[in-house]
């Protein structure tokens, strides 16, 4: 055998034990996994908020969850918004998303990407994609808090809550 063929096949070994890509690698794969079975987006407050409306029933607006399971479609979500003219309330709620509905969510996480930024902010509330699968949970939190090292950071995450708002509330 050539010595060429040797050291090409050394180093096809080296690179992917030593940190090459390969189909194994979860940087080279979407954080959606073909068979996931559930998205939950979790806004969990936070960041420079205001002091509620009078009245109000919650304290943080934009605060609550929205939950995507895939088998039946549904969304359903718990959130506190403003609602004049009585401050905020927690909405609570649930629907089917048609088929294409269900696509944008899904491309929507596509668009996600992991994140290697270690940069912080103060002035936004901490956010958070739970994606399950029948390999389990995995949660994965915004860059914007990346100093704090408490997990696996992913930049575009407002993506997905743009997209979930929307389906929750639609404006006329």
């Amino acid at each position: 055998m050539p010595l060429r063929y040797v050291l090409l096949g050394a180093l096809a070994l080296f690179s992917a034990a030593c940190g090459g890509t390969s189909k194994d690698d979860p940087a080279d794969q979407s954080l959606w996994p073909s068979n996931a079975t559930q998205l939950k987006f979790v806004n969990g407050g936070g960041g420079l908020v205001a002091p509620p409306p009078a009245g109000s029933e919650c304290q943080d607006g934009g605060a609550g969850s929205f939950t995507v399971t895939v088998a039946d479609r549904k969304l359903s979500w718990e959130s506190c918004a403003y609602q004049a003219p009585g401050g905020n309330q927690q909405l609570v709620g649930s629907r089917t998303l048609s088929p294409d509905e269900l696509q944008s969510v899904i491309a929507a996480v596509k668009s996600v990407t992991l994140s290697t930024s270690t940069s912080c902010g103060a002035d936004k509330p901490s956010e958070a994609l739970e994606i399950t699968s029948p390999a389990g949970t995995k949660e994965y939190l915004d860059e914007f808090y990346a100093c704090d090292m408490a997990g696996v950071y992913i930049s575009n995450i407002d993506a997905v809550a743009s997209v979930l708002q929307k389906l929750a509330f639609p404006t006329p």
